[in-house]
């Protein structure tokens, strides 16, 4: 399932917004949310996968119904989406094993941020199972009853839009189109191998990078194909500053992310978008010698993900 009602945020969200809002600083409990089908008709209480996994997810965030459960039969959300369900889901495997991941490839992706979810007093309740499903009803169907008109795949997620492209294997999904600001172009023409960032501006670099290097509170992010620029070989490289991480919403999970990342030194690729190469002539301290090096400027965390490679997982 693509979309789902998420009572704590009380609107329609997607895994990626869901798992977004749980590990944002927001949401200080971190208590596991609850999700139901969109459709307030139906409302089958449904759960999740991978939202609350800090890191080395191997599967995408998805949700998923409960076994031995169905929607209702008149459910719009199961019919809405009816054309994008697989022969095996149609069959009835869908209800049972209820693991499908989505294969929706987001249309367009924001540069903007997010707004913060309002603060929602829970519904009290002693288990999640005896919520009473006709006190949240109403809330529902406020939120929820344009959603069988209208089907929205633009999203704010970058690691939404790089896990599609990961795991974009036919020539169907590869050809989907992206937009982000004012371009538009095929999922596999988004994505830049680092060493050829030069070719264009405006789009997602990404490579693998060497072991993440801590310094103090600021972390250095090096890819391992040097750029021929001039004669030369030349690295690229962002400095993530504390200064950065502090004005992050997420600030306590990207911190215990990246000293992970840093600690364990398991190979991994990182993806940027937003941010463009610039040459930078740096001094050093020590030795007092000068080189050359494409900066990574990123202004935003929300525009950086890192994947551990396949041999690191």
């Amino acid at each position: 399932m693509e979309k789902a009602y998420c009572l704590e945020m009380d609107k329609i969200v997607s895994p990626y917004e869901a798992r977004d809002y749980y590990f944002s600083d927001e949401h200080e409990t971190k208590e596991k949310l609850t999700f139901y089908c969109p459709d307030p008709e139906c409302l089958l209480k449904i759960t999740s996968a991978n939202i609350y996994k800090q890191s080395m997810i191997q599967r995408a965030p998805h949700f998923k119904i409960r076994p031995k459960t169905e929607h209702e039969q008149n459910c719009t959300f199961y019919e809405v989406r009816a054309d994008q369900i697989t022969k095996e889901e149609e069959s009835g495997t869908r209800q049972r094993k209820g693991a499908i991941k989505s294969n929706v490839f987001p249309t367009e992706l924001s540069l903007e941020p997010p707004t913060k979810t309002p603060p929602k007093t829970k519904i009290a309740s002693k288990e999640d199972e005896d919520l009473d499903i006709e006190k949240i009803r109403p809330r529902v169907k406020r939120v929820a009853t344009e959603y069988a008109k209208t089907y929205s795949t633009k999203t704010r997620s970058f690691e939404n839009v790089v896990d599609c492209f990961e795991q974009a294997v036919s020539e169907e999904d590869r050809t989907s189109l992206l937009t982000i600001n004012d371009k538009t172009k095929y999922y596999k023409n988004f994505f830049k191998p680092i060493k050829y960032f030069s070719d264009e501006e405006g789009l997602i670099y990404y490579g693998e990078i060497e072991p993440i290097k801590p310094y103090g509170k600021n972390y250095s992010i090096t890819f391992k194909d040097k750029v021929f620029h001039d004669g030369n070989y030349i690295k690229v490289a962002m400095y993530i500053t504390h200064e950065l991480i502090q004005q992050y919403r997420k600030k306590k999970f990207f911190i215990e992310t990246i000293e992970q990342l840093a600690e364990l030194e398991l190979p991994a690729s990182c993806y940027f978008v937003g941010a463009y190469p610039k040459l930078k002539t740096v001094n050093t301290s020590k030795t007092k010698q000068q080189f050359d090096v494409f900066n990574v400027d990123i202004a935003n965390l929300d525009h950086l993900v890192i994947k551990f490679t396949e041999k690191g997982r």
